[in-house]
């Protein structure tokens, strides 16, 4: 099971990311691996001798877990290895024809893009769980960088040596730690009645064929501890699909807190959102809504916590928000302002 650590033991993606290059990989965003994780890599490493170098990631629960697991790659890695615009892309496993076709979002202010809708279907055909390793291989002579290679070490406590998908590599006794993401509960407050939140990706990609005109659901992320019943669940897909948006969207349950008898109203956008589209400073954000526009603060804190503050209560009110309201938030491609577009759902509907 993977555990939380930070021991001189283990190395950070962030920080000797020249070092791995050198070993011939690198690793995913906030990955850490032990010295059993490093020795178990580098074998797989020394054993297919791979002409690119591999990106690595360590699977967490948001990796692996329906209904819609994603893999982010970082900006640095996927501007060298990956296609220069959203697209198609193609993963294989070493001695299997079995193909998938995920589809790779590229985000131009993020600093983690992402793999996802056929990315589910991969991970149950091959087994993957939390705490397993997934390397990544660009495959040689693919001019279009749209085929990969993938390289899974199950960790060992999910399966014997010669189990399902294990490798000559993946028969190593590993110990395998990860970072988890702490509650943003725990220590932080930023006002009374704001609680912290995790969301996790839902949707899948309809996957046509087609690199453009094609007809796909993005996935679209709800906070973990705003969780959607089935009724919600259903009329949110149907905007979603009718939205039609290459970016996910982020998904806000009003809550007390946020339109309600709270004295000072805000939103907090989650941290799994946050982290791969939304910027790391405080700045101006602009509301769009039923044809009007209204201009909000957008505040970064502790380094992983996002909330709309300033103008939204003149949006919330604006707009007749109520408890129980699903606000749908999609941000806006090629502004020179941060900018989101809301669809409201009104409560009535469920």
């Amino acid at each position: 099971m993977a555990t939380v650590s930070s021991s001189s033991d283990e190395e950070s993606g962030e920080d000797i990311v020249s070092e791995n290059v050198v070993l011939g990989y690198v690793l995913a965003y906030r990955c850490y691996l032990s010295k059993a994780q490093k020795k178990r890599v580098m074998g797989l490493v020394q054993e297919i001798q791979p002409q690119f170098t591999a990106f690595v990631s360590i699977m967490r629960r948001g990796n692996v877990q329906p209904p819609g697991p994603n893999l982010g790659i970082t900006k640095e890695y996927a501007t060298a290895h990956f296609p220069d615009r959203s697209t198609h892309i193609t993963l294989g496993t070493p001695g299997k024809s079995k193909k998938w076709h995920p589809r790779f979002y590229r985000r131009d202010v993020s600093r983690n893009y992402m793999v996802t809708g056929e990315w589910l279907d991969f991970v149950r055909d091959n087994h993957v769980q939390e705490g397993d390793i997934c390397l990544l291989l660009p495959t040689r002579d693919d001019v279009m960088r749209r085929t990969f290679t993938v390289y899974v070490l199950h960790e060992t406590s999910h399966y014997s040596a010669g189990g399902p998908g294990a490798s000559s590599v993946a028969k190593m006794a590993s110990e395998i730690r990860t970072e988890e993401e702490p509650a943003a509960a725990a220590g932080e407050s930023v006002s009374s009645g704001t609680s912290g939140a995790q969301e996790f990706p839902h949707g899948s990609a309809v996957e046509s064929g087609g690199d453009s005109g094609d007809s796909f659901e993005p996935p679209y992320f709800v906070p973990c501890k705003s969780p959607l019943s089935e009724s919600q669940k259903r009329i949110v897909e149907e905007r979603v699909r009718a939205i039609r948006s290459e970016i996910p969207i982020c998904v806000a349950v009003m809550k007390n807190n946020n339109v309600g008898f709270a004295q000072r109203w805000m939103l907090e956008l989650g941290s799994r959102y946050g982290s791969v589209y939304l910027p790391t400073k405080g700045q101006t954000i602009l509301l769009c809504c039923a044809g009007k526009t209204w201009k909000a603060k957008m505040m970064f804190h502790n380094g992983r916590r996002w909330f709309l503050n300033g103008g939204w209560p003149n949006f919330a009110r604006g707009n007749g928000l109520r408890v129980g309201d699903i606000c749908l938030f999609q941000l806006e491609k090629n502004e020179s302002t941060l900018t989101m577009a809301v669809h409201i759902i009104r409560r009535e509907q469920f």
